[in-house]
């Protein structure tokens, strides 16, 4: 392998990290806003959300 070739797959690796970490400290510090209802509805809609059970606005609205 390149050296190039391997140097663009560990910056790819940590940008990848990069944002992962963000959208941690994101939920982390919004997650300490809610309260337990709040985290327990966040947390069932993402599993639906995963699960391809959510409607469209359009689906709902039509």
């Amino acid at each position: 392998m390149s050296e190039t070739t391997f140097e663009k797959q560990v910056l790819q690796r940590l940008s990848h990290l990069e944002k992962e970490i963000t959208l941690i400290k994101e939920r982390v510090v919004d997650d300490s806003l809610l309260s337990d209802d709040d985290k327990k509805a966040l947390d069932l809609t993402l599993k639906e959300e995963k699960e391809g059970k959510l409607f469209t606005k359009d689906e709902v609205f039509d």
